[in-house]
């Protein structure tokens, strides 16, 4: 994977100690074969490269490292709903 950006926090492995846990779920790439699932976890981000690209963030199962990448657009990957809670 090219363009990997890093991002660790000390041994925090996708246990909610953020309030989200992370299962490796794989992915599905554009021309439809499926990839990494119990391995690694792929999201999609809400910010647009183009037209045909986004950005994208993935985990690998036992390690602490998200990676950010950019992604056709056309593959599957998971998604995470957050709602804005007013208090």
């Amino acid at each position: 994977m090219m363009g990997i950006i890093p991002i660790a926090h000390g041994t925090h492995y996708g246990f909610n100690e953020f309030g989200f846990s992370a299962l490796p779920s794989g992915g599905r790439w554009s021309y439809g074969s499926f990839t990494s699932v119990g391995i690694y976890s792929l999201w999609w981000s809400a910010t647009e490269l183009s037209g045909t690209n986004a950005w994208g963030r993935g985990m690998y199962s036992g390690s602490g490292v998200m990676s950010r990448e950019n992604y056709v657009k056309s593959g599957g990957f998971s998604v995470r709903c957050v709602r804005e809670v007013d208090y």
